[in-house]
């Protein structure tokens, strides 16, 4: 099982290597994409001597807006155009870590081979503010944290919805979907996105003006594919332990070794977020973890053999 794993990144670059080493078990690739305005040639040369590791074209990441999804595709373009294909895809953030070691998680890919791992619901959603349809009603401009440029995006908003000048609705009005930003689908639901991406280039343009569209473009694309093996195969989970210490907060809690019992139990693969600087353990916690579990499966593999039941 080959894995393909797509980073974004856009600080920490010890922390985005500590990500590499992890994953890297030989047959994996890598495709990361480095926020503009971060200094690249750090990252480059923390990253020089990994192999199967490239830099995607970088975009402008800012907080909840569309740069974070096109750099999201760049790194989906590159894994379809590249000579060797992938069975999986992973997306990932820089903050990320794995919690089971990469024996298991091939084993679990194998076994749902045609799955796609994301998040979704429906919008309006309850789990969202205003159910979440103002990301993609309402015009947004500006710093999407900033509150004075919310204020701003609603006013011109409700007075282009009221006049009917300019109302905002999504290039061939799909059923919008939303949930988490991070997924794992396998290699022919990456090639469904990027075919909808060439074919549609409006969609993009559309959510220069959206709130975190990073939120709901992939579920919107997938979710509404006319394609039966794609909506037959989607699976409400992203095999991910994210803790959002509200349901309003803007950003997911840091993981600290007080969240390692959580993180063992919690049957995901992957978790977010981390922060070497504020808890440089709890990294550590989770590498002997998933040794543990490779040389388990390496005894009981041996005793199995000595015991005649290969």
């Amino acid at each position: 099982m080959k894995s393909a794993y797509l980073i974004t990144a856009h600080r920490k670059p010890a922390q985005l290597q500590r990500l590499v080493r992890a994953l890297d078990h030989g047959s994996a690739s890598f495709y990361i994409h480095l926020d503009r305005a971060c200094d690249r040639s750090e990252f480059e040369g923390m990253l020089s001597g990994h192999r199967n590791l490239h830099f995607v074209k970088s975009e402008e990441g800012g907080w909840g807006r569309v740069g974070i999804v096109k750099g999201i595709m760049n790194g989906l373009f590159a894994i379809v155009q590249a000579r060797e294909k992938p069975d999986f895809i992973h997306l990932l953030s820089g903050q990320d870590y794995p919690l089971r070691s990469h024996e298991n998680l091939d084993r679990f890919m194998e076994e749902h081979w045609e799955s796609i791992f994301i998040e979704h619901f429906q919008l309006p959603a309850s789990v969202w503010p205003e159910g979440g349809l103002d990301r993609i009603q309402d015009y947004h401009f500006g710093d999407r944290q900033c509150r004075n440029w919310r204020l701003f995006s609603k006013c011109v908003s409700e007075l282009c919805n009221r006049s009917g000048i300019c109302k905002r609705a999504q290039p061939g009005n799909p059923v919008p979907f939303g949930g988490s930003s991070w997924w794992s689908i396998p290699y022919h639901a990456a090639e469904v996105i990027c075919d909808f991406i060439r074919k549609t280039p409006e969609y993009l343009r559309f959510h220069r003006f959206s709130l975190l569209p990073d939120e709901m473009v992939v579920q919107t694309i997938l979710l509404n594919s006319a394609d039966e093996r794609i909506r037959l195969n989607i699976v409400n989970d992203n095999l991910r332990f994210i803790h959002w210490p509200v349901s309003t907060a803007l950003h997911p809690a840091v993981l600290t070794e007080k969240n390692f019992e959580e993180l063992r139990d919690s049957g995901k693969f992957f978790a977010r977020k981390f922060d070497m600087a504020e808890d440089p353990e709890i990294l550590g916690k989770l590498d002997e973890l998933r040794c543990v579990e490779t040389c388990g499966s390496d005894r009981l593999a041996v005793q199995a053999g000595m015991l005649g039941m290969d």
